[in-house]
């Protein structure tokens, strides 16, 4: 009956996206955290818009906080073929 269960693609779905939340929220603060330890940050120019000054230092690899849970997901949720090896690992 479970096996049934998780081949179902709408299930496996609701699992992937409760899944890649939770990898985002603990993950988030340790990534941020590395980023700003690594002085990975934008940076502001002199000549610039004033108000943007205070985003100095602010770590612009956001974006990884996203990848690592969808890479985790995949490799979790995805039911394994060729195609979805070449996507991920592309």
């Amino acid at each position: 009956m479970l096996s049934g269960l998780f081949s179902a693609i709408s299930i496996r779905i609701i699992f992937s996206i409760f899944t890649s939340f939770l990898v985002a929220v603990f993950i988030g603060p340790g990534v941020i955290e590395n980023l700003k330890s690594r002085q990975i940050g934008q940076n502001i120019r002199e000549e610039g818009v004033q108000s943007h000054k205070k985003k100095a230092g602010i770590p612009t690899m956001g974006g990884v906080i996203i990848l690592i849970p969808v890479i985790i997901t995949t490799l979790l949720w995805a039911k394994w073929n060729i195609f979805v090896g070449v996507v991920l690992f592309s």
